[in-house]
């Protein structure tokens, strides 16, 4: 098995070693080396055992700094299963989770940020005395070599002779040895960037959206917006994070942790059998047995945990809720990332809107009072209650001069001023911030129906659709897929199972059809569930139909969806987690047709959806996402006060 040696260079602590432990916790230890070289002898918390028997005295910019490196590379080089081998500053964090550094390098291929030539002179003047001048390169010292380079680099060390002399050695002596080997066909380089190199620093002069102005920066703080990107970025690491740089918000942990974790309150799978059971204690220890039983889901009751022998896909396909307390974890391997959203990407996703806002703070006009009051004037039978009620309860920490915007409506479209809402324009956020105001957009609101689905072979092969003439039915848009023109063509269809369940929208303007005509009638959600394909379209917002479509055995059919919700139908993938529709609905026989055909395909798009939906249903989780993204709110709009 391929191994990845951590080669890291310090002074004497690793400034995040704690993110370094979470870094590799619970990944396998025959994938990864770490090897440790230090200047003074300062006991490490997690990784001391590492630690190098011989190093030696360095200085900055000094060759001393390589001939380190190369002690680093000889040690490693011992295990014949490592295969890159990265250099790891006291000052780098993991910007990536170990499975994707481990799963995207090449082993053909070593990785260099990369200089132009000619900023290795003049200092490089007096090298043309050994090598031909075009091999004489310039890069960031903090590469990652393949095997074949590292044993280059300890093997041929002339290059140790050609730049003693010279200072900042270490930003040449690799790069020039790959080209005068003519080598430069297995790198992979970046142009001396900062976001796309494999370790990111921020330098004043690499057009990075956030840099330092000049020199380079050590951070001793990072907003949440800039963090943001470099997790988004390409780059695996980052350097020059001090010590008081505060990163241990949990969105970040859960972006560089390997362990995918879903948990499920009050759901339980009773396929299979136990294979294992014993008294919990922590998470990470269930884990770790997850693992040597080769098993990817664990039940917690009543303080016992049980191993359980189904795969993934058996259990998700046949969950049912219960009214025992009981929590359901399914570890989910790296390859299954079609299902996941990390909670960081998640706050970004539902506050994008409102990190370049300008308003004036007074006109924002809603404060916890002004809420309650409206409260007090209603009943629980009230279309607003619910709204106010869980606004009320997302905000109970909060102070009572904490001013906000608010709109409990039906929104397709987008806020121009930073508004709390439940529903927005998905292409454009504007300055919308999602919540889940009402229950039903909470996915979890639907768990009832686990018990009144069926296995997806036990289905009807045909499709369903019921709902309301709502979303402005007798107006044609384009964007957005056409209630309308999926009931008049398919309303009288001798197959489909497609009508309203009622018309209580009326159009004031002529048509020249009686909507009454196709009307059937309601179906219950446990009868449409009997179809293997249910069509989901959007109304005045959101579709109601597609949380609970995704929580069933069934695919759901739905054209591209215009609006976006508390699950984040901007993260949705056709063929993945939907069959796509034209708005029009002309595909939909074309589609059908292909679903009877592939009916192994659909059943894995109904996997992965529901398997998608499923990682909202851990509580505790969401509640800390909402107070998260109230958090992003007063940082961006109260305490800044929108007046730039």
């Amino acid at each position: 098995m391929k191994k990845i040696a951590f080669c890291f260079l310090i002074y004497d602590k690793i400034n995040h070693e704690d993110l370094w432990n979470i870094f590799f916790k619970n990944i396998d230890k025959n994938t990864y080396n770490i090897y440790i070289h230090y200047k003074n002898n300062i006991p490490l918390q997690f990784f001391e055992e590492f630690k190098l028997k011989k190093c030696i005295e360095t200085k900055w910019g000094d060759i001393s700094l390589v001939k380190a490196q190369n002690i680093l590379l000889n040690e490693a080089l011992k295990d014949t299963d490592n295969q890159h081998f990265i250099f790891i500053s006291n000052s780098c964090i993991p910007l990536k989770k170990f499975n994707y550094i481990y799963n995207n390098l090449n082993e053909n291929y070593s990785y260099f940020n990369i200089c132009k030539q000619n900023s290795c002179f003049p200092r490089c003047n007096d090298i043309s005395k050994y090598i031909d001048i075009k091999y004489i390169q310039k890069s960031h010292q903090w590469c990652i070599l393949n095997r074949a380079h590292t044993l280059l680099m300890v093997t041929k060390t002339e290059y140790i002779k050609w730049f003693e002399n010279i200072e900042a050695s270490d930003e040449h002596c690799y790069i020039s040895n790959i080209f005068a080997n003519n080598l430069e066909n297995e790198i992979i380089t970046t142009p001396n960037l900062s976001n796309d190199a494999t370790t990111f620093t921020n330098w004043g002069d690499m057009g990075y959206k956030y840099e330092s102005g000049y020199g380079v920066k050590n951070y001793s703080s990072i907003s949440d917006e800039e963090l943001s990107y470099l997790l988004n970025s390409k780059c695996l690491f980052g350097r020059k994070f001090n010590k008081e740089c505060i990163l241990n918000n949990e969105a970040f942990i859960n972006s560089i942790s390997s362990v995918n974790l879903i948990k499920i309150n009050n759901v339980d799978c009773f396929s299979g059998q136990n294979l294992y059971s014993h008294i919990f204690t922590n998470e990470d220890e269930c884990i770790q047995i997850c693992i040597r039983l080769s098993c990817n889901v664990f039940v917690i009751y009543e303080n016992t945990v049980y191993y359980r022998s189904y795969s993934i896909k058996e259990c998700v396909m046949n969950l049912v809720k219960t009214d025992c307390i009981v929590d359901l974890y399914i570890y989910i391997p790296d390859n299954f990332n079609s299902y996941y959203c990390n909670i960081f990407d998640r706050i970004q996703c539902y506050t994008k809107g409102i990190y370049n806002s300008v308003i004036e703070y007074n006109t924002l006009k809603d404060d916890k009072k002004t809420i309650n009051d409206t409260l007090l004037l209603l009943t629980s039978k009230d279309w607003f209650y619910q709204h106010h009620s869980n606004l009320l309860k997302f905000l109970k920490n909060e102070s009572e001069d904490f001013k906000f915007e608010y709109n409990p409506y039906d929104n397709s479209e987008s806020m121009d001023i930073p508004t709390f809402v439940k529903s927005r324009n998905k292409q454009h956020a504007g300055n919308s911030v999602l919540l889940p105001l009402e229950d039903l957009y909470i996915p979890s609101y639907y768990s009832s129906i686990l018990n009144d689905d069926v296995s997806f072979n036990k289905k009807k092969k045909n499709c369903v659709w019921r709902g309301c003439n709502s979303g402005k039915f007798f107006t044609k848009n384009n964007n957005k897929g056409s209630r309308e023109s999926l009931v008049l063509q398919y309303g009288k269809h001798p197959v489909y199972n497609i009508g309203l369940s009622y018309a209580n929208y009326k159009c004031d303007n002529k048509i020249n059809y009686n909507i009454e005509d196709y009307v059937k009638g309601t179906l219950s959600i446990k009868d449409q569930l009997e179809y293997m394909f249910i069509i989901s379209v959007e109304g005045n917002d959101f579709a109601t139909n597609l949380s609970w479509i995704m929580l069933s055995n069934s695919v759901p059919l739905m054209p591209l969806s215009y609006v976006e919700t508390w699950k984040m139908e901007s993260k949705l993938i056709p063929y993945i987690h939907y069959v796509p529709l034209n708005n029009n609905f002309s595909d939909l026989d074309e589609k059908m047709d292909w679903c009877i055909n592939n009916l192994d395909k659909c059943e894995d798009i109904a996997f992965m959806s529901k398997l998608y939906i499923l990682q909202f249903f851990d509580k505790k989780k969401e509640d800390n996402i909402i107070k998260e993204i109230i958090e992003v709110y007063k940082k961006n709009v109260i305490n800044n006060k929108l007046i730039y």
